[in-house]
């Protein structure tokens, strides 16, 4: 399991400051770490759904969603996207969940996002690399996404 400190540490480490999204249980420790961290304040906002935390994270740069402000042929505005495998296949999970769960490896990848699975065997080794590689898409303004399975995360606070 990855440590959720050792995380935020690496993103805070590689210029990555600010944190939104909704409450999400399968990044529960990634969640409680930011929160004990930073609270609610001007780097970590909570958004009533993920609509509103991509407008956030966009309106933290300039404005809006993914792909009409966020692609690389478009504004070039980068964005790390931490997002929580619900409904992934084969794993049990809530009935609204099972079709996102299918499409969202694709969804992301059609977006144009360079995609790192985090799991129970990920290793902080293995992670370091996967963000090494995601900034050089963040810094040619393109946008990455590491997709947590359940389970990845702990937090021991």
């Amino acid at each position: 399991m990855l440590n959720a400190e050792r995380i935020l540490k690496s993103f805070e480490d590689n210029g990555i400051s600010f944190f939104t999204g909704v409450p999400d249980s399968q990044l529960k420790a990634l969640c409680n770490c930011l929160m004990n961290t930073y609270g609610i304040s001007d780097k970590h906002v909570i958004a009533a759904n993920e609509g509103n935390a991509v407008g956030l994270a966009a309106g933290y740069h300039m404005v809006n969603p993914v792909a009409s402000l966020l692609n690389e042929r478009v504004y070039q505005i980068p964005a790390l996207f931490v997002v929580g495998w619900r409904g992934e296949p084969g794993v049990k999970d809530e009935p609204q969940h099972l079709f996102q769960g299918e499409i969202t490896i694709k969804l992301l990848e059609d977006l144009g996002m360079e995609i790192g699975i985090l799991d129970k065997e990920t290793t902080l080794e293995t992670f370091d690399a996967m963000l090494k590689r995601f900034l050089k898409v963040l810094n040619r303004g393109g946008c990455a996404a590491f997709v947590v399975r359940k389970g990845a995360l702990e937090y021991s606070r």
